[in-house]
């Protein structure tokens, strides 16, 4: 055997973990914009669904993604940080048509503890600064000059750390005349708090503010920015979600928002307000259906919304005021597979030739090897799973899922079996947590996969056609019959 090996990804990344739409291709273009651990991909929203325009490998695992529109700009940046604390901002080029890199930079510093929550990366609304929680006990500041271009980072000690306190989230408020952020941290008794502070810039230093609110319980782990005019923030918990009203207002509407649980259950919170004094006046929260578990929640225009998951498959699904099919409201538009997380697999030898096709859904597995019936043969013919029992999930009545999207992770388990005894091997994972648990086949080759199908009779030939010439691309396919074409 040589002693020279190298290894090579066999699959590329299916597992969702930022979205987000914008216009980044074009002002008059509305674009999504998916991270999926080490890659970007952009999307081009059209009336018959999702086109891709382009996949990107970032060298580094993709921990921050964050829209901004710089003062005089007509198209949407995009903020890239890794795990390893590398940053980049790009840009689309309408020129030619390519991804450019504006500005690149290293924000780790020689001295820090890393955070345990993970990192934190936010903008204020009127793109003023970057603000990036990196280390426990710092907030580290990017500021723009009136240009849209990004001046020297520093680090701001955040007060909280002095009382030995854990950030659980932060976010920008909105209107505000001053950087303003909210931030839900942990006190020393696992109580969940709020605080604002105002970043001075002249001074690169935090200036107490006017919001404190204690004891939200201690399943709060989420903040909700809510826009102008009534400029507050959502507080999300297990059990409880509060509205806490701050200052400023403009003229934009924030007052409906859709929230994905652990189960994959989808709830819309609709805020009820007051025109006159701009308060809210209530809070209404409903159950809209089922789908995968999600990591991420994109709204995509005309009650079609785009669901990451780093569980199970994502999903672009259709919110319907009737209900659909068995009295649900939730329709699946289209389906993006996932495998992670793979949790347990192996190899089998198997008559198809495909890669990465789903053998079955089975919700609960744990745990997935092979098995020889006798002894005393030479290849592995069985599989054994062991499986949880859990209780069949609530469906919900207003979800329509119109596509699903592959998602091989989380894989917690796999095994390698050669079935068919032809000396040639198949992984075998078993992808997924929860609900959104299923086994699936991933071995080399070449594979087809059925996007449409028509029943035709009587075609004598067939052929593609382009609109001219001049076009790269083939977008017409022409048929014939015996008796037309």
């Amino acid at each position: 055997m040589s002693i020279w090996n190298y290894a090579v990804t066999a699959h590329k990344p299916t597992n969702v973990t930022h979205s987000c739409v914008c216009n980044f291709t074009a002002p008059q273009e509305l674009n999504l914009i998916v991270a999926k651990c080490t890659r970007v991909e952009i999307h081009l929203l059209t009336p018959q669904g999702l086109q891709p325009m382009l996949d990107v490998p970032i060298y580094g695992r993709i921990a921050i993604l964050e829209l901004f529109r710089p003062h005089g700009e007509a198209q949407d940046f995009l903020l890239i940080a890794t795990e390893r604390y590398k940053f980049s901002v790009l840009q689309w080029d309408t020129g030619t048509n390519e991804l450019i890199t504006r500005a690149r930079g290293d924000v780790s510093d020689r001295i820090g503890r890393p955070t345990d929550n993970g990192q934190i990366g936010v903008i204020d609304p009127n793109c003023r600064l970057i603000g990036l929680h990196l280390y426990d006990g710092l907030f580290k500041v990017i500021p723009f000059d009136n240009n849209g271009q990004l001046e020297e980072a520093y680090n701001i000690r955040i007060p909280l750390m002095r009382e030995d306190l854990q950030v659980l989230d932060i976010k920008f408020l909105y209107g505000c005349s001053e950087p303003t952020i909210v931030v839900l941290y942990q006190d020393k008794k696992d109580g969940r708090d709020v605080k604002t502070y105002e970043v001075d810039l002249n001074v690169k230093d935090f200036v107490e503010g006017p919001l404190v609110k204690n004891n939200l319980g201690n399943g709060a782990s989420l903040l909700i920015p809510v826009p102008p005019p009534l400029c507050g923030v959502l507080i999300i918990g297990q059990e409880t979600i509060s509205i806490t009203k701050a200052f400023g207002r403009v003229d934009a509407d924030g007052s409906r928002h859709l929230l994905g649980d652990h189960a994959g259950l989808l709830h819309p919170i609709s805020l009820d307000s007051s025109t006159s004094i701009f308060r809210v006046t209530g809070l209404k929260i409903e159950l809209l259906g089922e789908t995968s578990i999600a990591s991420t929640i994109s709204y995509l225009g005309n009650e079609v919304v785009y669901i990451g998951s780093s569980c199970g498959d994502s999903q672009r699904i259709k919110l319907n005021p009737q209900p659909v099919a068995k009295g649900s409201y939730v329709e699946v538009l289209e389906r993006y597979v996932n495998l992670a997380p793979i949790v347990d697999f192996c190899v089998v030898d198997l008559e198809k030739q495909g890669q990465g096709q789903a053998s079955a859904e089975l919700h609960g597995i744990t745990g997935m090897w092979s098995l020889r019936s006798p002894t005393n043969d030479s290849f592995d013919t069985f599989l054994v799973l062991i499986k949880l029992n859990l209780q069949p999930d609530a469906k919900g009545p207003y979800v329509e899922v119109l596509e699903r999207y592959v998602n091989l992770g989380p894989i917690v388990d796999f095994c390698v079996v050669d079935l068919e005894k032809q000396g040639q091997g198949q992984v075998v994972t078993c992808s997924g947590p929860y609900k959104d648990g299923s086994l699936r086949i991933v071995r080399n080759g070449i594979g087809i996969n059925e996007q449409a199908s028509m029943e035709l009779q009587g075609i004598t030939g067939m052929w593609s056609l382009r609109p001219s010439t001049d076009d790269p691309f083939d977008t017409f396919l022409v048929v014939s019959f015996f008796g037309e074409t």
